[in-house]
């Protein structure tokens, strides 16, 4: 996906200089930077839910959140399913088409 955005000149700078130090491009670092911030947003939720799931007592307000929290991963984790089915019934199709041949 191609993303156009615009920066201050400040960060424009450091990119460019940190992309030059590990020797790459500045849109391929950001890249890497915008992957890795999503991926430690995504932990932040899931953190705290295995915090609540060690507790031995809940508030209410506590359970709630965990209801909230759960039904969340819950949803991430049926994403990832039907995207690992996609996946499978693609790589079902090119074993039957290389067995057909």
């Amino acid at each position: 996906m191609t993303l156009k955005i615009d920066l201050d000149s400040e960060t424009q700078k450091f990119l460019e200089t940190e992309a030059d130090r590990k020797g790459m491009e500045a849109e391929d670092l950001t890249a890497e930077l915008v992957a890795k911030g999503l991926s430690e947003r995504d932990s932040a939720p899931n953190e705290r839910r295995e915090e609540l799931l060690g507790k031995k007592k809940l508030t209410a307000e506590e359970r709630a959140e965990l209801d909230r929290l759960q039904l969340g991963a819950d949803r991430l984790l049926e994403k990832l399913d039907f995207e690992r089915l996609d996946e499978v019934k693609r790589m079902e199709k090119e074993a039957s088409a290389i067995l057909d041949s």
